[in-house]
Order: structure tokens, then sequence, then C-alpha cells
């Protein structure tokens, strides 16, 4: 079984560096983006939520106009950064222009009353690590020939505050008139038992906010809050609110990240079952025994028992203790790699464009597997 293991186990390889985490998109009921000049564009939002306007193609020449947001209507504030909050019930209109230019924007905004039954106002928050970095007006710089060589003697230090690391994610929503609690669910990609994905609760809180500390880079949440009330001892649900995605980038700033990623694990699988729906051949079942096995894996190329598909025997017998047994026909395996931080879309759209490792995603043969990436790598195992 070990040899079989070692030699002929339909598996998918993906190495990748991962190690730093960056700026973050919201695709999210609370962004919208609108073109500079475009047509008027309609919003409604319920009292108390926010709104980020986001402004493309407003751009001159190669210099870029300064953007003025401005409301017509208390009942709707917009800030000098564009970001909308509805304070009382009724419409107004946004208009966005730019210094030196005749064109415009105009958003109409309405304004209704929340629900009573529906959490509304789901928003988060990016905290930054700081530090204080010293400098020096630019005037107190001493340059030879284009070369910076000194400070000029009596220079005032400057120290301002510079980002490092990403601290957490700040979920916020809006109460709920008479709510006991709130639940902050996340969606499973896929499981051993449902291959289309769940919701779980992650935070059960009376607080109308909640931190998440354990992004890793390159990585997609998606979240919604649920209210409920105790009747009888047992909870009773409201309407879920809307969901929020979270995706984070690469920049230079660096993250650490547990060995795997269980989440990013998951949507490559589920990523990949989407391929095999897309060519007509039935999807994959998730095995939590693949996926032990492809956590050892990742954790052995992480600590150097081995380089490529090899693995020396006695650290085989140590990592799987002969407890697995995936059935009588494995096959080849997948192999890929790449300098450059990557998602899990990004490793599937690798697979998808390379003839070999296409053929294998798609194979009809297979019917379990499991994907473990993280600390860099990324190792899927699959079987009949």
């Amino acid at each position: 079984m070990k040899a079989l293991l070692r030699n002929s186990l339909i598996t998918f390889i993906t190495v990748m560096s991962i190690s730093c985490i960056g700026n973050v998109k919201a695709y999210a009921e609370n962004t919208k983006t609108v073109k500079f000049g475009g047509k008027k564009k309609n919003v409604t939002l319920y009292v108390g939520e926010k709104l980020n306007i986001k402004v493309k193609k407003y751009t001159s020449s190669s210099k870029k106009k300064k953007l003025v947001f401005k409301s017509n209507n208390k009942k709707v504030t917009v800030t000098k950064k564009g970001i909308i909050a509805a304070k009382k019930t009724g419409s107004a209109k946004v208009t966005v222009k730019a210094k030196n230019s005749n064109k415009k924007t105009i958003i109409k905004v309405k304004v209704k009353k929340a629900p009573k039954d529906k959490v509304v106002g789901l928003n988060y928050k990016v905290n930054w690590r700081y530090k204080k970095v010293k400098t020096y007006n630019s005037t107190d710089y001493i340059w030879n020939n284009g070369i910076l060589t000194g400070v000029k003697k009596g220079a005032k230090p400057i120290y301002i505050k510079q980002k490092t690391t990403i601290n957490s994610y700040k979920l916020s929503w809006l109460a709920l008139d008479g709510a006991d609690g709130y639940e902050v669910q996340r969606w499973h990609f896929v499981t051993d038992w449902d291959t289309k994905g769940h919701w779980e609760t992650i935070k059960d809180t009376k607080k109308t906010s909640y931190k998440i500390t354990d992004f890793a880079m390159n990585e997609l949440a998606k979240i919604k809050i649920k209210a409920y009330n105790i009747v009888d001892g047992e909870k009773v649900y409201n309407n879920s609110s809307g969901t929020i995605s979270i995706r984070t980038e690469a920049s230079s700033t660096c993250y650490k990240e547990p060995l795997v990623n269980r989440w990013k694990s998951e949507e490559a699988f589920y990523l990949q079952n989407k391929v095999r729906e897309k060519a007509g051949v039935d999807l994959l079942k998730w095995d939590e025994d693949l996926y032990t096995f492809a956590c050892y894996r990742v954790e052995g190329r992480v600590k150097g028992y081995y380089k490529d598909h090899g693995w020396v025997d006695s650290m085989f017998d140590a990592f799987t203790n002969n407890i697995f047994d995936f059935g009588t026909n494995p096959l080849g395996e997948n192999y890929y790699s790449s300098s450059k931080e990557k998602s899990a879309k990004d490793s599937i759209v690798a697979w998808q464009n390379s003839k070999g490792h296409y053929e294998s995603m798609i194979s009809k043969l297979i019917k379990f597997g499991a994907i473990a990436m993280g600390s860099g790598e990324s190792y899927a195992v699959f079987t009949e």
C-alpha cells in the first residue's frame, strides 16, 4: 500500500510562496463603482447604512484630478473620500465632480427604514499595525551628484506612522431591535458531506462587531450575519443579512499564516469541481482522510523531508502510521510551482492551461479527493 501511495496516487502538487498579506478589496453591498461622467446611478440604503463610492476613469492627460463629493440633502451625507451615510428616510442626490472639469456623476440615493427582521449595514474595516519612522524635510537632506550623503547639522527629525502588517478585519453591522444575539457565519466551499458548500457559524455574540485575525494572503471569505431570539430555550432566527466578500491580496508587508489554511484548501477544491462540472463529469467528493494525508505532505515539504514527489521511507511511515486506505486504483500526479504568491483560483487556472494537468483534473476515473494549501505549499490528492 505504501508503495502505491508513493508512486501512483492521483496527486496535484502546487508550490506557492504565501508569506505576505496586503490591501483588501471589498466586493460587497457596501461598495459601488461608478464611471466618472457616466449615467446617473440609483442606490437604496437603509437608515444607518454606509456606501463606499469608487470612481473609475477620472484622469485627464497625465494629471489626476481631485474629486469633490457633495450631497444636496442632510438626510444623506458624504465624506471627502466618497463614503455616503444614510441619516434619515427620504432621498438625495450626491454629485461627484473633478476640479477643472465640466464632467460630473450623479448618484440618486433613496433611504428607507431598516427592516425589523433582517440585519443590515454589514461592513468591515482593515486594522493595520504601524511603526514609527524617522525622516526629515526634503530641504534638510544633503545630496552630492544625485547621491544622498547625509543630513544638515541641526536638522530636526520628523516621525511618521507607517503601515506594517494587518492586525485584523473588524466586521460591524447595525443592531436589530429586540435581537438576543447574532451569529457570524462564514461560507464553507465544500465538506465531506456536502460538495456544494454550506454556512458555518464562526462566532456567536451579543455585540454588533467581530474581529477576524487569521486571514491568509489571497484568501476569499464570504461572511453574513444572522440575528436570533431565544424562545423557550431555543434559537429562533431572523432573515440573514446580505453577504460581504473579502479578498486579501499580495503586498510587501509580511503576514504569518498557519501551516495549512483549510478555507483556501476548500476554495481550490470547489473551483476544481467547477471545472469538472463544465467538462460534464461528476463532481469529486471531499475526503477527510485524504485531507489529513495532504496536510502531512505539506508539512513534509515545509520541513524538508522531500523536495519533489519522493518521500524518505522513515518519514513516510512516521507521517502516515499506516492508517490510510485510499482504494485500489490510484493513478499519476501533477506538479505546479511558482515563485509568486498565488490564490486558489490562480492554481486552478494554471492547471487548466496545461494539457496534462487539465486531463487529470477532468478524469472520469477519480471520485474522491482533497487539497491542502498553506505555508508556501499546496498539495492535492485524489483516488477512485
